[in-house]
This record gives structure tokens, sequence and C-alpha cells, in this order.
């Protein structure tokens, strides 16, 4: 996206206007692409034809108006501009397909097990396991034990 002063530029103020205009097109046309930002340039020609170009490598990549903003004004920032500028281009590449997480509707539901009484193994006949849950709250001593199906 490019921008072409009809008048020499030359206060930061109007400057950092001229980048949150151009960061909110620039992100309108990423979302609706679903593209998402990995670099960001910078470059400009001033009023006595010195070329500008400033590069950011963005970690992790964006799309949004904010971030684009942000990005754009760490760049201004970073730079220095000899001259007026006449000439300014905002260009965003290594565009990535947007990783879009959808954003659970209720707060899950940590459930704990309820606690579970320990397991016995004894060893029935060569190599086999039979299971015993134990049941300690049972009044009758051989009731205590519920078999299982038998691991091996």
């Amino acid at each position: 996206m490019s921008h072409l002063f009809p008048d020499p530029l030359n206060s930061p103020l109007t400057l950092q206007g001229v980048l949150s205009d151009l960061a909110a097109v620039l992100s309108e046309q990423l979302q609706a692409r679903s593209l998402m930002a990995q670099t960001v340039c910078l470059v400009g020609e001033t009023i006595m034809g010195h070329p500008i170009e400033h590069k950011m490598a963005l970690q992790p990549p964006l799309w949004g108006e904010e971030s684009v903003r942000a990005a754009l004004l760490d760049l201004m920032s970073s730079g220095r501009f000899p001259a007026p500028l006449a000439h300014l281009s905002v260009i965003l590449t290594d565009l990535v397909l947007a990783q879009v997480e959808q954003l659970p509707l209720f707060t899950p539901i940590v459930v704990t097990p309820p606690m579970m009484p320990p397991i016995l193994r004894t060893r029935y006949a060569r190599h086999t396991y039979q299971a015993q849950l134990i049941a300690p709250k049972h009044p009758l001593p051989e009731q205590r034990f519920v078999w299982h199906a038998a691991a091996v």
C-alpha cells in the first residue's frame, strides 16, 4: 500500500496518522483473506530523491489493526528520515494462513476422578494375574474383593 503526499511530509504526528490509516486498511485486507504477515517493510522517498527502507521481522505474525499499527510505529521510530517525505509505501511480506482458534463457549469443568481403592494383584497359575479391587466398607471380609477379568 502506497501513499503519495501532495506536500512534503516532515511532521512526525502527521506521519503517525498516515501510518494508522494504512494499518487499518492493511489489517482489513489481511483479515478478509485470512492471512498473517511475518515481515513489514517501510519504503519511502524523500523530496531530495533519497530512498528510505526499514524492515522488521515479526514474531509472532500479525494481522490485527492494533498490531499492524504498533509494528509500523516501531519502524517509524527506529528510522530517521534525512528530509521531508514525498512518498511512502508499506509492504507486508511472508504471508501465511492465519491460525484461527475457536474460543470455548463455556469454561471447561475440571472433573477429578473419585478416589479409587488400591488394586491388588495376585498370581494364579503360570504368567496369569487376577486383579482384585478392594471394597473396604463392606461388612463381610469375604465380600471386600471384586474380581476382574484376568490380565496377562
